[in-house]
């Protein structure tokens, strides 16, 4: 089996080809280009909880309460109101529940 290489005869082959720019030059024109923009994602700017982090400061909430109700220091009979479970999620979020982290990465 034998390759070729293809040749050309043609002067701008044969010859190294000029730059015509600078690099500066270069650099600013290839900065003021128009890219297309990216379309923005509907929650590009929200922070808010993941689904993920609502879920497991939910199941914390609901936890911690039955536990209180098995203590007798609960005010209700075992279930979390809006306020615990909101500072469950919040808690979660902090720790970086459901941002795709382990539990010891996050403890070191």
């Amino acid at each position: 089996m034998s390759f070729n290489i293809g040749t050309s005869t043609s002067v701008a082959a044969t010859e190294e080809p000029k730059m015509d720019m600078a690099l500066d030059d270069i650099i600013k024109s290839r900065r003021t280009e128009n890219k297309p923009r990216r379309t923005p994602r509907k929650n590009a700017g929200k922070k808010g909880p993941t689904t993920a982090t609502r879920a497991t400061g939910q199941n914390a909430a609901r936890r911690n309460a039955k536990v209180a109700a098995r203590r007798g220091i609960a005010r209700g009979e075992g279930r979390p109101n809006a306020m615990e479970v909101d500072r469950q999620v919040n808690r979660q979020q902090r720790w970086g529940v459901g941002k795709g982290t382990t539990n010891s990465q996050n403890q070191q």
